[in-house]
């Protein structure tokens, strides 16, 4: 299973400044998941969804199970 398409949507403000951004990580087998960034308040979300934006094409091809070497790739 690989990793082939991932969305990103960055929400319109909710209440007191939070301001959530979410994923849809689409696999080649039609299996998907959805995801949300923990950094959603005041200016720090434009940061966390754009850092989202960047991340998230060093992704595909990848196989969505291997936690470790997804975190390996993205923290490192």
């Amino acid at each position: 299973m690989k990793i082939k398409k991932i969305d990103l949507l960055y929400s319109a403000p909710v209440e007191d400044g939070w301001r959530p951004s979410f994923c849809r990580i689409y696999t080649d087998t039609g299996l998907y998941g959805d995801g949300e960034v923990a950094l959603s308040y005041g200016a720090v979300s434009h940061a966390a969804f754009a850092e989202m934006h960047d991340l998230a094409p060093l992704l595909i091809g990848m196989n969505p199970l291997e936690h470790e070497v997804i975190w390996e790739k993205l923290y490192r």
